[in-house]
């Protein structure tokens, strides 16, 4: 259990600035494939794989967007951009290991990107058959009264967007950036303290006892370890850094 942490943890610190290399994706994909992987690791391994896999969600938004100029003129990237994250998320929560997640996430992120459309263009108040006929003999006062049209009736899509890019932790800039400022700040065996008792949000998950179990420390040397963590935690609130 140590050992795969230990593994674990170092690739989770590399991903900050660096993509998998080959060697990671092999043992990642070992470490999934084995019966004994515990749920904490899946959980270390999915953020690994988000935040290696983040930039090429967003790519595939704007290869999306490129191809379907017309019907996405109107959408800002950073909405596309959210529903390829979710559906690269989607996508790593059942990946096994056993194929290459390249592939595997590209079918969902496709299928995200298709169903905001689909979810855009239902919305609006033109029937199907008119937004399926071509534009190429409308005039420009046409067009936009067309465009005027195909808009959505109301804003409950964009507040539902709005609700969704805040309360889903992928997305959550500010807690990962807290997490930057601790991985850059601290010293490995308080980091590796941290990953253990918190979750995104820094709520407990795990006692100090319990993590002297796992990692082998004393637990009297965790409470000092998590205590120097609150420490430097206030500080950083108190400039506004955390």
């Amino acid at each position: 259990m140590k050992f795969i942490f230990i593994i674990l943890y170092s690739i989770f610190s590399l991903t900050y600035c660096l993509h998998l290399t080959l060697n990671q994706q092999q043992l990642i994909n070992k470490i999934l494939q084995n019966p004994n992987v515990t749920p904490y690791q899946k959980e270390i391994i999915h953020k690994i794989l988000y935040k290696s896999y983040e930039k090429l969600a967003v790519k595939k938004a704007y290869e999306f967007k490129k191809l379907h100029y017309y019907k996405c003129k109107d959408v800002f990237i950073d909405e596309l951009s959210l529903y390829a994250k979710f559906g690269l998320w989607k996508s790593i929560l059942k990946y096994k290991g056993y194929v290459s997640l390249d592939r595997f996430c590209a079918i969902y992120i496709k299928h995200e990107l298709n169903e905001f459309l689909n979810d855009k263009y239902s919305l609006s108040i033109l029937p199907k058959s008119i937004r399926a006929k071509s534009k190429k003999n409308m005039t420009d006062i046409d067009k936009e009264k067309y465009k005027s049209l195909l808009k959505i009736k109301n804003e409950e899509w964009r507040f539902q967007y709005e609700d969704l890019k805040l309360n889903n932790i992928l997305f959550d800039e500010y807690f990962l950036e807290k997490w930057k400022i601790i991985e850059e700040s601290l010293d490995m065996p308080t980091k590796i303290i941290l990953y253990l008792k918190y979750d995104f949000y820094f709520n407990k998950r795990i006692s100090n006892k319990e993590i002297s179990e796992i990692v082998h420390f004393s637990e009297e040397y965790v409470r000092l370890k998590n205590k120097k963590f609150l420490t430097f935690f206030e500080k950083l609130y108190d400039n506004k850094l955390l």
